[in-house]
């Protein structure tokens, strides 16, 4: 391990649990290089962030679902049928060398009249309106500004594959 110990107060300390790798359709769990497993410990050395998380395959499957620009365009529908599912082809990781990228078509804006990033359509969904530039303001009283509260439902309405018309 390429580790510096100059002023450390300790080693440090690796955890892993669940981590796995494909290789020609055979499931492996990653192996850890051997100048670092003196530093591997059976537990995470700092509280988890999440209290139950999700196996690797799992989050594997949620990410290349849900990541990328939506509708797909056709540089992520390159990139995830690259990555493939797991234990095929590509398995989780780039296989073909950088290239030029394809074409992108340009997509057409929705009416903001007020000009504020919000489709005025759905402005009121959150409690905004159409004729003001509110996206700041929490026009729902759910914590949220109005323009995040219309991020997330933009963002989960193109994952779904519908978009936005006005």
């Amino acid at each position: 391990m390429n580790w510096n110990d100059t002023a450390s107060v300790d080693n440090p300390k690796l955890y892993q649990s669940g981590n796995v790798t494909w290789s020609f359709g055979k499931k492996s769990i990653v192996a850890i290089a051997p100048d670092t497993l003196g530093f591997v410990v059976d537990k995470p050395p700092c509280p988890l962030a999440i209290a139950n998380p999700e196996p690797a395959e799992a989050v594997y499957a949620s990410v290349t679902a849900t990541a990328g620009a939506f509708p797909r365009d056709g540089v992520d529908t390159r990139v995830i049928a690259e990555i493939g599912p797991i234990g095929q082809k590509g398995g989780g990781k780039m296989v073909s060398v950088p290239g030029a990228l394809p074409e992108i078509a340009n997509g057409e804006p929705y009416l903001d009249s007020d000009v504020d990033g919000m489709a005025d359509a759905i402005e009121p969904q959150f409690g905004a309106a159409a004729v003001s530039n509110d996206p700041w303001v929490d026009g729902d009283g759910n914590g949220w500004s109005n323009f995040d509260d219309f991020m997330q439902w933009l963002s989960e309405e193109r994952i779904a594959g519908r978009y936005p018309t006005d």
